[in-house]
């Protein structure tokens, strides 16, 4: 099968490799660990965990990699790095790790770093803490949209050096008939990513930004168009 393009999966490497010397030509295979506390555990074997997964082990042979929900797992497994997904939920993997001596990147969607997305104040203000918490032991915060990023540099009390903004292109796009990049398009054309569950996610993602710059680009070519998946 094609290789997926490097840059897919760099956001998530390059930290890991900057951090303490493992280089991924090293001779020394790399064992990482993707956590997320999903429900079921099948669910990281399936759409975006999948994908990540794939597109490390297509292009570091040295690399074994492998996918848990339990905390167990990041107490008792062998491992170089772990790789969490969501900041409200990372710093407990964070601080086991931290204390194993491993590395540790978190990442994933800023939502639970937003007000308006919490389901009351003393929510809110448990994942705050539980972010500037992380900060403290994870060796990079990887922030995937720029407004996540302003955020976090917001709310960050300390240890600000350590986030990142990182761009997380869709490997899957490929299997849509109608998005397969490597067709032409009219000039101006544009895709993006954008959970549409509530105005403020819109807004946060940047849509409401790609539909004001489609605007100005209209007028230049009649042809050019916004495709959101």
């Amino acid at each position: 099968s094609e290789k997926i393009p490097q840059e897919w999966i760099w956001c998530l490497f390059v930290p890991v490799v900057g951090l303490g010397g493992i280089m991924h030509k090293s001779s020394k295979r790399l064992k990482l660990i993707l956590y997320a506390a999903v429900p079921d555990e099948n669910m990281l074997h399936q759409g975006f965990y999948k994908d990540e997964i794939r597109g490390i082990k297509s292009h570091y042979t040295n690399v074994d990699m492998t996918a848990t929900n339990k905390i167990k797992t990041i107490v008792n497994g062998h491992y170089d790095a772990v790789i969490s997904y969501f900041y409200s939920y990372s710093a407990i993997v964070a601080i086991i790790a931290f204390l194993r001596g491993k590395r540790v990147i978190a990442t994933g969607g800023a939502e639970q770093l937003f007000r308006e997305f919490a389901p009351d104040s003393f929510s809110y203000f448990l994942r705050i803490i539980a972010f500037n918490l992380i900060l403290l032991f994870v060796d990079r915060v990887l922030a995937v949209s720029t407004s996540d990023f302003l955020r976090m540099n917001d709310i960050a009390k300390f240890g600000r050096h350590k986030i990142e903004l990182n761009f997380h292109s869709a490997g899957n796009v490929d299997d849509i008939d109608d998005l397969i990049l490597k067709n032409d398009r009219p000039t101006g054309s544009m895709i993006t990513i954008c959970g549409m569950d509530s105005r403020n996610n819109i807004a946060r993602k940047g849509l409401l930004k790609a539909i004001d710059l489609l605007a100005q680009i209209i007028p230049q070519n009649e042809a050019a168009h916004l495709t959101v998946i």
